[in-house]
């Protein structure tokens, strides 16, 4: 066992000379002989070792005898231990969590603030190939895909396995060895726990009537898809990269892009932008199921315009024209807010700021030859109009109005500024905050960014010209 020991931490860096290592250890077979283990390597690698022992407070007398158990044996080795009680029942009663989520959770915090306190810079837990071979079981069982089929990472920031390579019976073999005693857990002996079961009934079935290496196969099938999957998340994120843009209250996604995408990839962007609306501790707490992701897959690929789709974690899932938004609940973007009712008079010739439509308007009247000097700004939106034809009346920044009409340029008859903007894909919520230039009658001259009145076009017979330049503001 020793060998392996070494080999797997040799060939996955799991630790450097001079770490100070944090152990977790319950007393049971594993962690006592990976404390052992780390004990006949203490002088090689010069490590700094320290023990950590949660008692959950399930098992009255049997647990406080473990606690006691682990403090002995470290003083034994010589290895300082901090061991801690916590009334695990009441802390499952007022969260409702499981009592083996809920225990882990409790005792991963727990590793990690000592670890925090000794400044260790690795923290060893003592899961082994079988605890392998029953995750993948587990997660097979309640279709976890890839990222569950994985199994148990050798090691994730500072958490590191360097037992994953050995086998429950040779951790035995080799506490036998060297005349390690260990602690039994009780609770490992009922079948109420669903890998209780697969560890007492159906491995040993598989292994007796369908595959004597059964655990072995399905540790190394662990190897290979965590490799796969570490490949595809790399995958995903380079495309999340070219697909989702964030802004101040969630994401959006190009729906055109996303259509050329393969699907495993789509599964995992849908995911991925889920999860960045969501704090750390949240991402893996009543996350996405299967159905969830295929739901926003078809909502990006053929949805109505405006539908909404309500994910789990308070995400909303909104489908645009070419772009679908996820957002937090009640957190919209920031077109989604009503706009205020906005129209300003604009100076001729001069300069206008109308914060509510988060934009200045700059004006001048100027002769046909001196459009020659005037150079494109990439900052501004410009349009030029016939200034004749505006018969010096006084023109508006306003936002739309019910009932708007006006004669694209290039158009035949008028159109409906509804119906125009549905022509453009403009989504809905984008559309009171698009600022138009209009009469005093209200005569809409120009759709900022869309498109001028037919009526204020340039002609042949244009002699004075209003040149107006709209430049938002840079802070949106």
């Amino acid at each position: 066992m020793l060998k392996k020991f070494i080999a797997t931490i040799n060939k996955h860096w799991l630790i450097r000379k001079g770490d100070t290592v944090l152990l977790g250890v319950s007393g049971g077979a594993d962690s006592v002989a990976m404390l052992f283990a780390f004990c006949q390597l203490r002088e090689q690698y010069h490590l700094n070792l320290h023990v950590a022992h949660l008692n959950h407070g399930f098992r009255g007398k049997e647990s406080r005898e473990d606690a006691e158990f682990v403090k002995t044996l470290c003083k034994n080795l010589n290895v300082s231990c901090t061991v801690e009680e916590v009334d695990m029942p009441s802390i499952l009663k007022a969260t409702g969590t499981s009592s083996q989520e809920g225990s882990r959770k409790e005792r991963y915090s727990f590793f990690s603030r000592v670890a925090k306190e000794i400044a260790a810079e690795k923290i060893a837990i003592a899961q082994n190939k079988d605890d392998q071979a029953e995750t993948v079981l587990i997660n097979m069982l309640r279709g976890g895909g890839l990222a569950g089929l994985k199994g148990i990472p050798i090691k994730r920031g500072k958490i590191i396995r360097p037992l994953l390579g050995v086998t429950r019976a040779e951790i035995e073999a080799y506490c036998k060895e060297n005349k390690l005693s260990y602690r039994t857990d009780s609770s490992n002996l009922k079948k109420v726990y669903l890998r209780n079961q697969i560890r007492l009934d159906l491995l040993p079935q598989l292994k007796r009537e369908y595959n004597p290496r059964i655990n072995e196969v399905l540790a190394q099938t662990a190897q290979i898809f965590a490799a796969e999957e570490e490949y595809l998340s790399l995958e995903a994120q380079q495309y999340y990269s070219k697909l989702c843009i964030a802004f101040d209250a969630g994401l959006q996604l190009d729906i055109d892009k996303f259509l050329g995408t393969p699907l495993a990839i789509k599964r995992r962007v849908v995911t991925l932008a889920w999860k960045k609306l969501l704090p750390a501790d949240k991402q893996y707490v009543g996350g996405l199921e299967f159905e969830h992701v295929e739901r926003i897959i078809e909502l990006i690929e053929t949805g109505a315009v405006g539908k909404l789709l309500e994910l789990p974690q308070e995400v909303v899932v909104k489908r645009g024209y070419d772009k679908v938004i996820f957002h937090k609940h009640r957190k919209l973007t920031s077109y989604s807010k009503q706009a205020k009712v906005v129209n300003k008079p604009i100076i001729i010739p001069g300069t206008t700021e109308v914060k509510e439509l988060n934009c200045r308007v700059i004006t001048e009247v100027c002769k046909r030859e001196d459009l020659a000097n005037v150079k494109q700004d990439a900052k501004k939106v410009i349009a030029k109009f016939d200034y004749d034809l505006l018969d010096n009346e006084d023109l508006y920044l306003r936002n739309r109005k019910p009932g708007d009409r006006f004669q694209p340029k290039g158009f035949k008859g008028t159109k409906k500024l509804k119906d125009f903007f549905i022509d453009q894909k403009v989504a809905r919520e984008k559309r009171e905050h698009i600022p138009i230039v209009a009469t005093a009658k209200g005569d809409i001259v120009w759709v900022v960014g869309y498109r001028m009145s037919d009526h204020y076009k340039i002609t042949a017979k244009t002699h004075k010209i209003l040149l107006v330049k709209i430049e938002l503001f840079e802070n949106e």
